[in-house]
């Protein structure tokens, strides 16, 4: 697995158009992994942390990848994309390492982490039943975005209990709601609103290779508008 941090350039006017359309950064991202067509992911999850006075004015993000990311190719159509690493006080811009999952994710049952997640909590309503699928009716539902602050824990509990890890302490943090294009005929096309919610706490692994997938494979929908990156820490 590798993570890079990129620290961008606020006066670009690809950043300036990807940071205002989740889904047009995917595809700046993208550029990075020329050995994938479109319709592979390549376990790629992003998570944009964006400038708030009278912090760092300097939009900051994180890429956690299966594949090795070469970022030079989004540099070279893009060229002023990226921060001068003298401007953004660093040595290295972008900075990519590999991480290895045997001795840095394997995580010992019982261990207790800090967390933080930018998530879009979710529930589907109006799914088939396990009766009319196996009749073969099967309808796929809709997906409506879970509004309370307690429905939202309790979203993450359950992703928790899937996903090899259970909840000791979270708050949920309503963030701005993500602005998608959604473009189709002229009745379909218009703005899309995801609901992004930040999760900060501490967590305990109950299921250390379920906890391992859960990292490589994020938390929930909408990865692909930087939503399911779990970024953890020493408690």
């Amino acid at each position: 697995m590798y993570l890079s941090r990129l620290i961008l350039n606020p006066r670009s006017k690809q950043v300036q158009k990807d940071v205002s359309e989740p889904y047009e950064m995917h595809r700046s991202l993208m550029r990075a992994f020329p050995t994938l067509n479109k319709n592979q992911n390549g376990g790629i999850l992003w998570r944009l942390v964006t400038p708030r006075p009278p912090s760092s004015p300097h939009f900051l993000l994180y890429v956690q990848s299966k594949h090795k990311p070469d970022w030079s190719k989004l540099s070279a159509v893009h060229q002023d994309y990226f921060l001068n690493p003298a401007d953004a006080d660093v040595d290295e811009n972008p900075a990519c390492k590999e991480i290895s999952e045997t001795e840095k994710l394997r995580f010992p049952k019982g261990h207790i982490l800090r967390f933080c997640l930018r998530a879009n909590p979710t529930k589907k309503v109006g799914s088939s039943l396990k009766t009319e699928k196996l009749a073969g009716h099967k309808k796929n539902g809709k997906r409506i975005a879970l509004i309370k602050e307690q429905e939202q824990i309790d979203w993450l509990q359950r992703k928790g209990a899937e996903g090899g890890f259970r909840v000791l302490s979270a708050i949920a943090i309503r963030e701005d709601d993500l602005k998608h294009l959604s473009k189709g005929n002229k009745q379909q096309t218009g703005k899309l609103s995801l609901l992004s919610v930040d999760f900060h706490g501490t967590l305990q692994v109950i299921d250390p290779e379920r906890f391992l997938q859960t990292i490589l494979s994020g938390i929930g929908p909408g990865k692909a508008f930087g939503f399911g990156l779990l970024i953890l820490s020493p408690a």
